[in-house]
């Protein structure tokens, strides 16, 4: 399935709109999360925040936030989920880590967790 995930990054990528980055650098999150590549996952979760600013897609960069801001942990990731809760709240999402699961499902370590 990891193959999968990246088949469908590349041919995301391949079409070259902004809406589609977004969705192409979610799903790289979650195949690198799923294969423990932290440094990718990272990155991955980082265009998606850049690009779901970019291209107004809130709730995509939200989620991402919120994963990310997990993943780091520290103040910065304090800032990033608590950033990720308010976008979510002003757009009546009521359960946060439900919400993100939606776009970014699976097990995710925490800062400080392997």
């Amino acid at each position: 399935m990891l193959g999968e995930a990246r088949r469908i990054v590349t041919r995301f990528e391949r079409e070259r709109m902004p809406w589609i980055s977004v969705e192409a650098a979610l799903v790289a999150a979650g195949a690198e999360n799923v294969d423990g590549d932290r440094p990718r996952t990272l990155a991955a979760l980082r265009a998606a925040i850049d690009g779901g600013d970019a291209a107004s897609m809130p709730l995509h960069a939200a989620a991402a936030r919120y994963r990310l801001g997990s993943l780091v942990g520290g103040r910065e990731g304090h800032e990033l989920t608590r950033d990720a809760e308010a976008a979510l709240a002003i757009r009546g999402v009521r359960c946060a880590p439900r919400f993100v699961g939606s776009y970014l499902p699976g097990q995710w370590p925490r800062a400080g967790a392997g």
